[in-house]
């Protein structure tokens, strides 16, 4: 879909966000307590780090452990923009990235 709607990434959007949780998850990796600026320290959650383009279009994914401090997914993140942006054509100085 990338490749044949040529999709622009000249302008891209990451953000990390926390989902709460609600249940028992005692076998779960990623379901645990932690800071996020948006929710309870006591509710279980996720974070989920997220690229979109500029019209919104989700480019890439990558859950983290509720207990992920929020600084260091950025250097991880931005590798796997890299590498994705090279498979399809683009080198990161075409980029410009926004994130908070």
């Amino acid at each position: 879909m990338l490749l044949h709607y040529r999709i622009d990434f000249s302008i891209l959007f990451y953000d990390l966000t926390a989902l709460i949780m609600t249940g028992q998850y005692p076998q779960s990796e990623l379901v645990d307590y932690g800071f996020a600026h948006n929710t309870p320290m006591d509710d279980p959650k996720i974070k989920l780090g997220l690229l979109t383009n500029w019209q919104g279009l989700p480019l890439l994914f990558q859950p983290w452990c509720g207990r992920t401090a929020d600084k260091a997914t950025v250097q991880t993140n931005m590798q796997n923009l890299r590498a994705f942006l090279q498979k399809q054509g683009w080198q990161a100085t075409q980029v410009l990235v926004v994130g908070d």
